[in-house]
């Protein structure tokens, strides 16, 4: 089972599979605690060997928490921001682990219920294949929260050494800082 705020139409998933759309409105607090409840509670109540995963959802995890610790039922926060509100400190308390990417994408609050886990990348999928062809234009992407802890300036660096070998390559970087960083002016040359 798969709980979300908001499914696309034309989602593809496999059979096995059954997502439901909460239809998550902002600012709509009351409703969408009923929505989260009524599609929530009755697999939390017939599910056999159930383990609840909410990822970078505080909000829904300290509303569950509380039922999913009377049924006895496994419950993981997947949280990597350095904020630290009231709803992430609760469910932090309520859940059995707060699982995370790194130390650093975690509030200090948090370290202890914390465990990091790294990115989950499988390297097995990424391996090196013997001498690379460098007359062809070698592509670089970055996705991804501009914050501290990721080390954009690291990436940036590396690349830039790269560019002595292979000057045709490109880097795209996507992404922009959290709230609390964008206030921060960031420049680079």
């Amino acid at each position: 089972y798969v709980i979300a705020n908001q499914v696309a139409e034309s989602s593809i998933k496999p059979d096995n599979l059954k997502v439901i759309n909460l239809k998550w409105k902002q600012s709509n607090s009351i409703a969408n605690t009923i929505s989260l409840y009524k599609s929530a509670l009755p697999i939390l109540f017939r599910a056999h060997n159930l383990v609840l995963f909410s990822f970078m959802t505080e909000t829904h995890s300290m509303l569950l928490a509380p039922i999913t610790r009377i049924l006895k039922i496994k419950h993981y926060l997947w949280y990597a921001h350095v904020s630290s509100p009231i709803r992430v400190r609760v469910a932090a308390r309520l859940t059995d682990r707060v699982l995370t990417s790194t130390t650093e994408s975690i509030p200090a609050n948090l370290k202890k219920r914390a465990l990091a886990i790294g990115q989950m990348v499988d390297s097995d999928f990424f391996q090196f294949y013997g001498q690379r062809d460098y007359s062809e234009k070698s592509r670089w992407i970055h996705v991804g929260r501009f914050d501290p802890s990721k080390e954009i300036e690291t990436l940036i660096l590396f690349f830039i050494d790269q560019l002595k070998i292979n000057p045709n390559s490109i880097f795209l970087i996507v992404g922009e800082a959290t709230a609390s960083n964008r206030s921060e002016e960031h420049t680079s040359e």
